[in-house]
């Protein structure tokens, strides 16, 4: 992880490199938006990504963890869409501002090199918990969600209508849906939030659609 961050400030002059600074970031705490132009690397903590398109809003199955660099979603962007990140537990970041990206980041080849593989890794991470929804439907998908998005086997609603939104689902289905996960014995249902009791048995649901850790 720190050798990431090493090679990042390794495009730096002093002067820029000594302009970072480390970032606490709290549970629920939205972080940017995305066309602020800014980056930023994950000491602690996990992240999560929030989709804006039009009028409509998307809570998305994509974590990201430390060591990943984010704010490299441009190349996924489509017209009317925007993101921003939320924390999912509390975090630590150090922020690139958007200066410095186009000053020494963006305008130097290996620089630019460097985030663009890493762009790709994760807009694979996205296409990774696409391929499960079109694949293994909702069901396969709010498992993976679960799992993902669970701390400590808890899993906290930011906004309910988001996951069957997400999930491209009303909430009624949602509803079958945790109702049918609660009779095998995989959750718990608590008052905006759910508990995991089994982890196992949600990835069973979608085990067969991975293609990557």
């Amino acid at each position: 992880m720190k050798d990431r961050l090493k090679i990042l400030k390794s495009f730096l002059p002093p002067e820029a490199s000594e302009r970072l600074r480390i970032k606490k970031i709290s549970q629920g705490e939205l972080i940017l938006p995305s066309l602020d132009g800014s980056i930023f690397f994950i000491q602690k903590g996990s992240i999560g990504a929030i989709s804006h398109y039009e009028k409509r809003e998307y809570f998305l199955p994509l974590k990201f963890r430390p060591g990943d660099i984010v704010g490299l979603l441009k190349s996924i962007f489509v017209e009317k869409s925007w993101w921003e990140f939320i924390a999912i537990t509390d975090a630590e970041i150090i922020l690139f501002p958007r200066d410095i990206v186009d000053n020494y980041l963006l305008n130097n080849f290996a620089a630019y090199k460097h985030l663009t593989r890493e762009g790709i890794y994760i807009t694979e991470r996205l296409a990774q918990a696409l391929h499960i929804q079109v694949q293994g439907g909702a069901r396969a998908l709010f498992a993976y969600g679960l799992v993902e998005y669970s701390i400590n086997n808890e899993y906290k609603y930011i906004k309910y209508e988001n996951v069957a939104k997400t999930l491209n689902i009303t909430r009624a289905r949602l509803y079958k849906i945790e109702e049918e996960f609660t009779k095998k014995g995989l959750i718990r249902k608590e008052r905006k939030k759910i508990i995991i009791l089994n982890r196992e048995g949600l990835k069973d649901y979608y085990r067969e659609f991975l293609f990557m850790e």
